[in-house]
Order: C-alpha cells, then structure tokens, then sequence
C-alpha cells in the first residue's frame, strides 16, 4: 500500500457561526417600528448553552490525531468513531458556459453527502478544486499533515483539500448532511465511452472486507442526469443567452416575454411536496439580500488561474431577488427554507428546498424567489473558467433591474438583520451594518451601499 500511494499522488497531480430587549428599529432611510434586539454574546448563560449545543462538535480525545500520508491511515484515532463507508447522492451536474461539446473538464458537480452518526468516512482524496457546505448537524475534517482538526457547523463552508487525504468525522448522535461542490471534476472513459466524473479517491484500506473498496468513486449516473436537467434549464445545446442580456433592462425587464412579479404571484398547482405554497397567490416583490453578516461571501480562492466564490445569502419570504444574470453559470443550494426560480427561456418554474440544489445558466436573465414562509439561508456558487478570465471583467451577478424598495419593506429587513441567524465567517469588506441604505446607479443598475 505504502508502495503505491505516492504514484497514486502524482496521478492525482495530473488530473489534476441573554435575554432580548424590545428597541426602537430605525431603519435605513427612515423606516421605525420595533423589533428585538440582537443577543448580546457576552450573557454566560447564552454562551453556555452555545457550548452545549455544539458540544457533540468538539473532538474529545486524549491522543494528537494525524492522517499520515504515505500509508494513508488515521493515527492517533483511538477515540474517533469507526469509519463507514458515507452515502452520496448526485444532486446536479452541469457545464460551465463556453463548454458546449458535451461533459467536459468545466463541468460542475453537486452532491449530496450524509455522515451518519457517531462514525467517520474512510480516508479519500480530492485531485478536483471545491467546496462542501454543512447543512445539518456538524463534523469535523482532518486533513493530512494538519494534527486534529477544525469543526464545522450547519451554515459553514469549508474548502476541500487538493490532492491530500482527507477525513470527516460526525461525532454527534444525528446524522451530518452536506452539499459537496466540486469544480472541473475528471472525466473519465472507457473504451471511447464516457463512463463519469470522479467523486473522490478512497485511499485507506477497509478493516473488514466488503466495506468499501480502495479506488475512485466514479458517477456513472452523470451523464444520463445531465441528459434529462439540461432539458429542464434548456442548456442542452449551450446556455442559450437572453437577447442583450448584458445590457440593464431597469424597470422594464422581461423574463419570458413578461414582467417578473412585483406584488405577488400566482403559484401553480404542484405534487404535494413541491412548494407549501402551490396553487396560492402569495406576496412577491424585489428586495436586497439581508446585510450585516448576514449575507456576503465565505470562500474566495483561485484554482490555477481560475476561481471559485461561494456567497451566503439569507433571504425574507415573499422576496425575490431582482432580475440579473450571471457572467458563468453557477449553483444555488439550500441549507434551510425554499427557493423558486424564475428563468428565462424556461416556462415552468423551478422549486428547490433544503439539501437541494438548483442550476443558474449563464447570461441568462432569472430570478430567484422565496415561496416559502420561512427566511431562506441559502449559499450561490460560482467558477470561473480560467482561460476567459484573462479576457475581460467578471462579475458572480448583474443587477438588470431597478425598483423603488417600500417603507414596510425596508422595517422588515432591518429588524430581520438585527436578528439571528447571522454568520461570523464573512470575508473582511463583505459585511454592511444594517443601517446601510442599498443604492443602484440609475443607467446601470450597478449595485452599491450608502452607510452612515
């Protein structure tokens, strides 16, 4: 074993977040009324019960634990559960724009991965950049040559090692879901035949025979799904671009030859299980993302000359965001509450809920809408492909539209953003206080914040 792993590493190379107290709730520009007030962190009490909730998160051992590398074997782990083998899903796969001629090496791949409780994954190897995103309960990730760990709870996202054996650990009495985003992921073929995109690579041998077996996890489904979601967002044949879609449309925007919902929306008649709101009318006007460490980026790395950006966004029911589009395509996936998608080029509408994902063409004009009566905590992904990179600016979204935001609108986002939930992992510079007022350049729609 201890023989073939650094080939196995060079193939890999090839392949590349006390008590609350009533408050005025002055809003930007001007909207009062009340709401609570935010926590404060310095209350023992809450802190305590912080600590107890996430209590099955810390990693209680009395050894330093270590992945070493050139066996691929967990030291140190005597108090770590046992490894099983982990259950993941395939939730979408799709190309990047400018990737036309079938899955190819800017094809993104989602995932859905269950860590179920008290047990750990066998050690695998990523050779394709991403990210994975906790959407319940918490684990904790071991990376070769770091000792111990780092935690992560529902709402983080952390980066997926390149090229180094890896281990998620669930130490809690639940399961542990996540969505896995994998950018550029290998494709491999058989005899001419395209068989799928490589998930990961399990490198550590299993202690009981018919657990797992030691290779790549090959999705072989893929190509079949892709067939059958590419008819849903009409990209079988490349993005199909809204016409001018680069140009803003301000208060005259179209999506599918209509305006996008201002007031409220008809919902249609669903399976149950599609939208809590099918067959209503239910409210819908445009509005900002809540700010405050509320929404914003999380990860921002370069692949190569590429990049990848992973943006959370928390959002009101009966909210949409305004109509804009997307330089490249790029992946919304739910940690809590629903979202519908309102596409262009595509007549019916699209309904995801939590653990759930769905796809944004590129250059295309949307909006995505909270149909839910739950605020949404979502997180949008995006790659940039690097050889279009070089060649001219590139924007995660468009703003297209302009709107006039109402006094009761803007009470609700202020009393929602100084409320919970809120993520502490924002980049610096991406965090707005919540008496920030958001302003849109008039000829452009070119999104900024006015701040006190």
């Amino acid at each position: 074993m201890a023989a073939m792993l650094p080939a196995v590493w060079a193939a890999l190379g090839l392949f590349m977040g006390g008590m609350a107290t009533e408050v005025p709730c002055q809003g930007a520009g001007g909207a009062s009324g009340s709401c609570e007030a935010p926590p404060s962190f310095d209350d023992p009490a809450l802190l305590q019960a912080s600590v107890k909730a996430h209590e099955h998160a810390v990693p209680r051992r009395t050894t330093a634990t270590k992945i070493n590398e050139e066996t691929c074997t967990l030291e140190g782990a005597e108090t770590l559960p046992p490894p099983r083998e982990m259950d993941e899903q395939l939730e979408l796969f799709e190309r990047v724009r400018g990737c036309v001629d079938g899955p190819c090496a800017h094809s993104i791949l989602v995932t859905r991965v269950t860590v179920p409780a008290n047990s750990r994954s066998p050690l695998h190897v990523h050779s394709n950049a991403g990210v994975s995103c906790i959407v319940k309960g918490s684990v904790t990730v071991f990376v070769a040559d770091v000792q111990n760990g780092q935690t992560y709870v529902a709402g983080d996202c952390y980066r997926l090692p390149l090229n180094a054996p890896v281990a998620v650990v669930n130490q809690g009495p639940d399961v542990a879901k996540m969505l896995k985003y994998i950018d550029r992921v290998w494709v491999e073929w058989e005899n001419r035949r395209f068989k799928g995109p490589h998930m990961a690579f399990i490198c550590e041998q299993p202690p009981a025979k018919g657990m797992w077996d030691v290779g790549y996890i090959v999705c072989e489904s893929c190509i079949k799904f892709w067939g059958e979601a590419c008819k849903l967002y009409k990209s079988c044949n490349g993005e199909d671009a809204t016409l001018d879609w680069s140009q803003p449309c301000l208060r005259h925007c179209r999506i599918n030859g209509a305006p996008p919902p201002m007031e409220y929306i008809d919902m249609p008649p669903a399976p149950k299980g599609i939208s809590v709101n099918a067959g209503k009318r239910i409210p819908m006007t445009p509005s900002w993302p809540l700010i405050g460490k509320h929404s914003g980026e999380i990860q921002d790395f370069s692949v190569g000359s590429g990049r990848i950006i992973v943006e959370r966004t928390i959002r009101l029911p009966g909210t949409r965001s305004v109509t804009h589009a997307h330089d490249f395509g790029g992946v919304t996936c739910l940690q809590e509450g629903e979202m519908t998608l309102l596409l262009d080029k595509v007549d019916s509408l699209i309904t995801k809920k939590a653990g759930e994902c769905y796809w944004m063409p590129g250059t295309r004009f949307m909006s995505g809408m909270n149909t839910g009566n739950v605020t949404t905590l979502m997180w949008d992904m995006f790659s940039f492909p690097d050889e279009y990179r070089r060649g001219f600016p590139i924007l995660a979204l468009h703003p297209k539209e302009t709107f006039t935001e109402s006094a009761d609108l803007k009470e609700r986002s202020f009393c929602a953003c100084m409320k919970a939930p809120a993520v502490d992992q924002l980049l610096p510079g991406q965090m707005y206080p919540c008496n920030c007022t958001a302003m849109q350049g008039t000829e452009n729609a070119t999104l900024y914040y006015d701040c006190p």
